[in-house]
């Protein structure tokens, strides 16, 4: 994915005209794979429209994020003293959201691996056992003589 994007970074944006969310996970798994893709990332602001400058400040902020939970804390003031440097407000504002995790559309700083649920048939003993409603106070044994 590393070595398309740096070959042709504006498929990126032909990709995701709407700047969805999977522009920001592409932008962060490329920022937080290989810093030489953070320049060309940040020349996509140039032609990209408001929701993928915010998709992309997002990514970065998450690329930002994951590198203070690996240690990598000077990686992730880089990215943000580069997002710090733009004047656009859509970068800032996505890069804000994500880094607090407090944003609105789109804050996603991981993937979401299983959708939540819709309603509470989704959750029971194996999702929630705190809450499950077949949860016995305790379990007989089913060796123990009958009486």
């Amino acid at each position: 994915m590393i070595d398309s994007f740096l070959i042709r970074p504006s498929g990126l944006l032909e990709r995701y005209p709407k700047g969805d969310q999977a522009l920001s996970y592409d932008i962060r798994d490329l920022v937080s794979g290989d810093i030489k893709t953070l320049d060309p990332v940040m020349r996509l602001l140039n032609s990209a429209n408001g929701l993928q400058r915010r998709a992309i400040g997002v990514g970065i902020g998450a690329a930002a994020r994951m590198c203070l939970t690996a240690s990598e804390a000077a990686l992730a003031r880089r990215l943000q003293d580069t997002v710090r440097r733009h004047s656009d407000a859509e970068l800032n504002t996505g890069f804000t959201a994500a880094v607090s995790d407090r944003g609105s559309s789109p804050t996603l700083l991981e993937k979401p691996m299983v959708p939540e649920p819709s309603n509470s048939l989704g959750r029971g003993s194996i999702a929630d056992p705190q809450i499950s409603p077949f949860r016995p106070e305790s379990i007989p044994d089913p060796f123990a003589p009958r009486r």
